[in-house]
Protein backbone atom coordinates (compact mmCIF):
# COMPACT_ATOMS: atom_id res chain seq x y z
CA UNK A 1 0.00 0.00 0.00
CA UNK A 2 2.69 2.49 0.97
CA UNK A 3 4.66 1.38 -2.09
CA UNK A 4 1.86 2.56 -4.38
CA UNK A 5 1.83 5.96 -2.63
CA UNK A 6 5.59 6.34 -3.01
CA UNK A 7 5.43 5.32 -6.67
CA UNK A 8 2.60 7.81 -7.16
CA UNK A 9 5.05 10.66 -6.52
CA UNK A 10 7.65 9.19 -8.86
CA UNK A 11 5.28 8.10 -11.64
CA UNK A 12 1.59 9.00 -11.23
CA UNK A 13 0.35 7.11 -14.31
CA UNK A 14 1.94 3.74 -13.56
CA UNK A 15 0.79 3.31 -9.91
CA UNK A 16 -2.75 4.43 -10.71
CA UNK A 17 -3.02 1.76 -13.38
CA UNK A 18 -1.54 -0.84 -11.05
CA UNK A 19 -3.96 0.09 -8.29
CA UNK A 20 -6.92 -0.17 -10.68
CA UNK A 21 -5.67 -3.57 -11.87
CA UNK A 22 -5.47 -4.79 -8.28
CA UNK A 23 -9.03 -3.67 -7.58
CA UNK A 24 -10.25 -5.26 -10.80
CA UNK A 25 -8.62 -8.55 -9.84
CA UNK A 26 -10.26 -8.40 -6.41
CA UNK A 27 -13.67 -7.72 -7.90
Amino acid sequence: YYQIRTALRVSPKLPIKVEIDHETIRN
